[in-house]
């Protein structure tokens, strides 16, 4: 954790390269897996489905209201089938995580 700080101290906002942010992807995935099921599940309101729905996910969405424009063509893209349903995998895929880490297990 004191590491992430100090290299989010380091770095300006918005100065940051599509490589670098990659790499930096790379080197910490691991950290991103339970983070990315966390977040699935606290969003869950009925984990019995498994899925998302659009209400689901109004939590997440109002704050980012300002960029509606990026966060309505995100969520789009994440929903792989279009069912209107985002369900773990598509959310996991949706930040990177690849298929084989992706656990109902870690989702709490």
């Amino acid at each position: 954790v004191k590491k992430i700080y100090e290299n989010e101290k380091r770095l300006g906002a918005g100065d940051h390269s599509l490589d670098l942010l990659a790499l930096d992807f790379e080197k910490n995935y691991n950290m991103y897996i339970f983070p990315v099921h966390w977040q699935f599940g606290q969003l869950d309101q009925h984990p019995v489905d498994g899925f998302l729905s659009h209400t689901e996910l109004a939590p997440l969405r109002a704050p980012l209201i300002p960029m509606e424009h990026c966060t309505t063509s995100f969520f789009e893209q994440c929903d792989a089938d279009q069912d209107k349903y985002i369900a773990l995998e598509e959310w996991a895929n949706c930040f990177g995580i690849k298929e084989q880490d992706i656990d109902k297990d870690l989702v709490i």
